[in-house]
């Protein structure tokens, strides 16, 4: 896959899972550079209707937050509201935990832990992890407002699930995890019917954001397989490979 509007930042290594941002066993980080990629592809589709300067994000399988906290890092002046959900509460808590990190209390915190650790150990990873901390606090001089954060436990594809999002979402971008559909879905019927499989999954999602999404509105699904599902309220605009990763980005149809 050739990257069509990132090039290679500054800050791609500060934002490394464990470094700085807070990481715990069985959380999965995600590729900065193809974060990066996947919504400036987003925001390019959405700027065709002429949308407002910043936009609101979400990711309803969440994890760990480090899509999100990227994201938030590198594209601060175009980013409102970012709201995250996952099933798993301790995923949830560990998100809120990296997103605060996109207000300067909360990276002043984790700076201060950091130079505890290093006191106290004195490894050269403490090392740089303190220099990376304080050029992501440099970095942060170009923020133009502070990004507002909501995260919360969900099952995103239960039962009208995204009740707590109450400002309309532009931009989607989920990485669905890996492996059993049960690591994502607490819905009985999708784990133990007979349409168990990723595509029927996926559709269930679509079905609750189309309460929470702007008329003009795009979806980013990254997946180990190429989705084959189709939504009558979503058009497929694009697919593109990263390695084993499939991402497709959808686009809310008019009308």
């Amino acid at each position: 896959m050739a990257f069509k509007y990132t090039v290679e930042h500054e800050i791609y290594e500060d934002l490394a899972s464990g470094r700085v941002l807070y990481n715990q066993r069985g959380a999965a980080a995600f590729p900065v550079r193809l974060a990066s990629e996947i919504f400036l592809r987003c925001l390019a589709l959405l700027n065709d209707n002429d949308m407002a300067d910043t936009c609101t994000l979400f990711d309803p399988l969440c994890g760990g937050g480090y899509l999100l906290t990227s994201l938030g890092f590198l594209h601060a002046n175009k980013i409102k509201m970012i709201y995250a959900s996952d099933i798993d509460d301790n995923a949830v808590s560990l998100a809120s935990k990296n997103l605060s990190l996109l207000q300067r209390e909360g990276l002043d915190e984790r700076i201060e832990q950091i130079q505890k650790l290093l006191d106290l150990y004195g490894k050269p990873a403490h090392r740089e992890a303190l220099e990376s901390a304080f050029k992501l606090k440099k970095h942060m001089e170009q923020f133009k407002a502070r990004i507002t954060v909501s995260c919360f436990v969900a099952d995103a594809t239960g039962i009208n699930p995204f009740m707590t999002v109450d400002q309309p979402v532009d931009i989607v971008i989920t990485d669905l995890p890996y492996g059993n559909l049960a690591q994502w879905s607490g819905s009985q019927k999708l784990q133990e019917g007979p349409d168990n499989s990723q595509d029927t999954a996926v559709s269930t999602l679509f079905d609750n954001l189309v309460n929470i999404l702007a008329k003009e509105s795009v979806a980013a699904i990254v997946s180990q397989e190429k989705l084959k599902f189709e939504h009558k309220e979503f058009e497929r605009k694009s697919h593109f490979k990263h390695g084993k990763r499939h991402i497709a980005i959808y686009k809310r149809r008019h009308g």
